[in-house]
């Protein structure tokens, strides 16, 4: 097995027997959570970095939370935290003084949606 670094994360890749036999595992995000946690901080992280390190809009958040239900459907408590927890994770994003992405009329638009 061969380490490679990249900026954020630890990379091992092992001798493949093709191309397509590769890994790349980030530590520095692994952690333990409930799943609907970790649910919540994926959907809102879910565009970061393809959109310009802005917040997505509700419909990929609903494609992305029907897409992991089609595998394993929420519980009713879950459920119920489901929104809750996309603010917590959202609110974390919003910057003082400007904010060049949008992340606060995220935030306001989900509060006004309540």
């Amino acid at each position: 097995m061969t380490p490679a670094h990249a900026t954020s994360c630890t990379a091992i890749t092992a001798r493949p027997t093709s191309w397509s036999e590769t890994a790349v595992l980030d530590f520095e995000e692994a952690r333990i959570d409930h799943p609907i946690a970790e649910l919540a901080r994926s959907t809102v992280l879910l565009g970061t970095r393809f959109h310009d390190w802005g917040p997505v809009g509700p419909p990929t958040r609903e494609a992305f939370r029907a897409g992991y239900e089609a595998v394993r459907p929420l519980t009713a408590a879950e459920s119920a935290w489901w929104r809750p927890l996309i603010l917590w994770w959202s609110l974390l994003f919003v910057p003082e003084g400007e904010d060049p992405t949008g992340w606060r009329a995220a935030v306001l638009a989900q509060i006004d949606d309540r």
